[in-house]
């Protein structure tokens, strides 16, 4: 069964779309097809060797642009021979520490006192 450290998302472009993800590895522009916390698989027309560590850069059009390094961890030809898919892990790059779980704590203020007169269960007069 491949169980996956983190979930992956997949990248579906539309012409008109806004903002568009940028990806280039090592000079080359490459097609995002999806990816995760821990790395991204590609189409590239350029082959990477699997085990080759790598800079990729991302930029997210108009919000700025990340660096980082990535080891290529698979690679297999597409498109009879014409471009390669490419699976990087990015884990290298940077620490992931899992989310820690949230503790529920309940509000506690202090008993407030009603004076005897007043009746909390009165509703308004309808009119």
């Amino acid at each position: 069964m491949n169980e996956r450290r983190y979930e992956r998302y997949a990248i579906n472009y539309t012409e008109d779309e806004k903002a568009k993800i940028v990806v280039i590895i090592e000079g080359t522009p490459v097609h995002v097809v999806n990816f995760s916390l821990g790395g991204l698989y590609v189409f590239s027309e350029k082959f990477f060797p699997e085990g080759e560590m790598v800079n990729l850069s991302i930029g997210l059009e108009h919000k700025g642009e990340t660096k980082l390094t990535g080891k290529v961890v698979r690679t297999n030809s597409v498109m009879n021979g014409q471009s390669w898919g490419i699976a990087f892990d990015l884990t290298r790059t940077y620490s992931t520490k899992p989310n820690p779980k949230r503790h529920r704590h309940t509000r506690q203020s202090a008993e407030i006192k009603l004076p005897e007169t007043a009746n909390p269960q009165r509703t308004m007069k309808q009119t």
